[in-house]
């Protein structure tokens, strides 16, 4: 499996730069706003949610992916409205299988002749390849972008401990091993107290990963291969996002979390 990029490069942030090792604020300044105020019900997460997608994720273009699946019905929203993580593993085997369905014999194929590609490159037989020819990722045989996002709200001890829900999160990759599944589907992370390990407390950079709730991102492994293929430089993507998001300040970046978080429906 290939660097990933975008929502996948935040998978990759997620993985290289969190981890275990990645510390908890002590404020947990969203997560005591959420909790001081009436429970949200599922709309208002659903809104909330998606309120954070687009006005963040795609406003301050964190990912440069993710205007497309927006709004072409790519992006499904599960709100697990279950209060046991149990319940909410059960919830995210569901959806895996559930995105598994999507892929298509031309999207199983990508990643293995990307493989195969390679492979003849280095040995140097890649001459023959057409240079007017169509990119592959162009290719339309594959299927649209298909992607989930799980909020999980109301998993109290999820949202207040941070070091919890990256084991949560750990346990989600080890799921997908158990499954067979880590060929088709990757995971990204995000939580209102997300903390990169070896980032200062308080610094924005770590808003790149913060939502106004615990949330698991199950992407297809074929979408991020794609994204890869016709993005020029992705590597470039989660420093350029920490110094956005450091440019705009923590203090605004915060207050636009917390309104998320308490937001509550007519």
């Amino acid at each position: 499996m290939r660097a990933f990029a975008c929502a996948a490069v935040r998978a990759a942030a997620s993985v290289a730069r969190a981890g275990p090792r990645a510390r908890p604020l002590p404020s947990r300044a969203v997560a005591s706003a959420a909790s001081s105020a009436s429970p949200p019900s599922p709309d208002d997460v659903r809104t909330a949610t998606l309120r954070w997608v687009d006005d963040r994720v795609i406003g301050y273009n964190l990912c440069p992916f993710a205007k497309a699946p927006r709004a072409n019905d790519g992006l499904k929203l599960v709100v697990c409205e279950h209060d046991s993580t149990d319940a909410f593993f059960e919830t995210f085997v569901s959806e895996v299988d559930l995105l598994c369905e999507t892929y298509t014999d031309a999207d199983e194929a990508y990643d293995d002749e990307e493989g195969d590609e390679a492979d003849a490159a280095a040995e140097g037989n890649n001459d023959d390849k057409d240079p007017a020819a169509a990119p592959r990722w162009r290719d339309s045989a594959l299927s649209e972008p298909s992607t989930t996002l799980i909020a999980v709200p109301y998993v109290r001890a999820l949202a207040e401990d941070f070091v919890l829900f990256l084991a949560v999160a750990e346990r989600c990759e080890e799921i997908l091993e158990d499954k067979g599944v880590t060929d088709k589907v990757q995971l990204a992370t995000f939580h209102p107290e997300y903390q990169f390990a070896g980032e200062e407390v308080g610094d924005p950079g770590s808003y790149t990963n913060r939502s106004p709730y615990p949330t698991v991102h199950l992407l297809r492994s074929v979408d991020v291969s794609r994204a890869v293929d016709a993005h020029p430089d992705t590597e470039s993507i989660p420093e350029a996002n920490i110094e956005r998001l450091r440019a705009v300040g923590r203090e605004k970046l915060l207050e636009g979390l917390r309104e998320l978080a308490a937001w509550r429906g007519g």
